[in-house]
């Protein structure tokens, strides 16, 4: 009976093993962003709690291409455009792409909400590129500790 129960035991931490492992699907990471009111940074509000939102564009960051993001950064839907935008920076480090990026959608006047620790502000997708270009590149450190 023991033999049973160790088994049974084995097979479900397998499975759960296996189900929990898996590459989550980029089309329901998307929709997590689209679906977001706001740009969050990893943590937010006044207790700085861990964004589920920022969690998913992370883990979008990380199973896609740079292609991928750059394609992003093309959507519909103005939150995708900035948090591919940010993955190129963040996690990628692409520079040159980022920049080139920030250049085409400079007349980008679509609204976003960019939403850091208890405070929340509005500005366009241009905007928030030429931002974080700015607080990424330029140099000081401060920035980077806020992101």
């Amino acid at each position: 009976m023991q033999k049973k129960i160790h088994i049974f035991i084995t097979l479900c931490l397998i499975h759960s093993a296996l189900l929990f492992s898996q590459k989550l699907n980029s089309d329901s990471l998307i929709s997590v962003i689209k679906n977001s009111k706001c740009i969050e940074m990893e943590r937010i509000g006044i207790t700085a709690v861990k964004s589920y939102i920022y969690r998913a564009a992370s883990v979008l960051w990380e199973q896609s291409s740079t292609e991928d993001l750059i394609k992003f950064c093309e959507d519909k839907n103005a939150n995708v455009r900035c948090y591919a935008f940010l993955g190129l920076i963040i996690y990628r480090d692409e520079r040159k792409i980022a920049e080139q990026i920030a250049d085409r959608h400079k007349n980008d006047c679509s609204r976003v909400i960019k939403w850091g620790s208890c405070i929340q502000w509005g500005c366009t997708v241009s905007e928030f590129m030429e931002m974080k270009l700015r607080e990424f590149y330029s140099g000081d450190t401060f920035y980077r500790r806020l992101n």
